[in-house]
């Protein structure tokens, strides 16, 4: 089947290969994803040069959030692993969002923190349709502070969506998720996620 929608998504951690092959476990929207839970993931390097390609399936879901975790098996790049952010950044902290905006390759766009809210925070960097799933990141730390799963509109189709007001998925919460789905040892150090079963 075809996917439902192009998007975006963050590598969350990296399995190197081994007797059962590697994996990359990367966090996305999800309904970005058909019925059976099922996509095709294109992975890119720094360069905007896909460097991958293959089908992965979703181990875990959050309807409430819109997010997914998925699992692409087959050879993966450790070093492009996203780290969550520690501590909420301050409402105006600078952000790059980076997404593959209408199935382009990643494109980052930078903006701020501007509002908490408890259905999600908002941010103002640049994003379109096929930015959700994608991973906004503090511009100073580089630490992941959240996933993008949708644009904020003020009709309710999609000719009244505004393109510099995301709405995210804030890191604490992503956190709290995995670790209540059974997918904690994800949120370790590179170096430690690498060791896990």
């Amino acid at each position: 089947d075809a996917p439902r929608a192009s998007g975006s998504g963050t590598i969350l951690a990296a399995e190197p290969r081994g007797p059962s092959g590697g994996a990359a476990w990367i966090l996305t929207a999800d309904h970005l994803l058909d019925a059976t839970g099922a996509c095709r993931i294109r992975l890119y390097d720094a360069d905007q040069t896909q460097v991958a390609e293959g089908a992965a399936v979703r181990v875990a879901r959050s309807e409430a959030w819109d997010l997914a975790l998925v699992r692409l098996p087959g050879p993966v790049l450790p070093r492009a692993t996203a780290l969550l952010a520690e501590r909420d950044p301050p409402l105006l902290a600078e952000v790059v969002a980076v997404g593959c905006p209408l199935g382009l390759p990643p494109i980052p766009t930078r903006g701020a923190l501007v509002a908490r809210r408890p259905e999600g925070w908002l941010f103002s960097a640049q994003t379109i349709f096929g930015n959700s799933g994608g991973g906004v990141y503090d511009a100073r730390s580089g630490s992941l502070v959240g996933v993008a799963t949708r644009l904020c509109s003020f009709r309710s189709d999609s000719s009244g969506v505004v393109p510099h007001l995301g709405v995210l998925v804030p890191s604490a919460a992503v956190a709290d998720w995995l670790r209540r789905e059974g997918y904690g040892r994800l949120l370790a150090p590179a170096d430690e996620a690498s060791e896990a079963p």
